[in-house]
This record gives C-alpha cells, structure tokens and sequence, in this order.
C-alpha cells in the first residue's frame, strides 16, 4: 500500500486550482468573444434590414 505523501498531495491540489482558474479565464474571454460577436451582430441586424427596405422599394 502507498504511504500518504502530504507534500504530493498539496502540491496536486495546488495544480488543480490553478487548472480551475485557468479554465475560468477562459470560459470568462470566450463569453466576452459572444459578447461582442452578439453586439455586432445587433449592429448590423437593422442595417441589413433597412437594405432590404430599400432593395424592395425599388423593386
């Protein structure tokens, strides 16, 4: 049977606190990234549709 080794122990749960944070930072960029992608999007949503409007008043 293994023996406990506190250090190993320590040092593994230091390691997945940081993956953890880690993780976090990036799940928090990549909602800032929609974010962004959706504001541009609803930018450009009533533009395109003023477009059409115009494409089907000269049609």
């Amino acid at each position: 049977m293994k023996k406990f080794n506190e250090v190993k122990y320590n040092e593994d749960i230091n390691s997945i606190k940081i993956t953890i944070k880690n993780l976090i930072f990036k799940i928090c960029d990549f909602l800032a990234l929609m974010k962004t992608i959706h504001l541009e999007q609803k930018q450009k949503l009533p533009l395109n549709l003023r477009h059409k409007v115009e494409s089907d008043d000269k049609a």
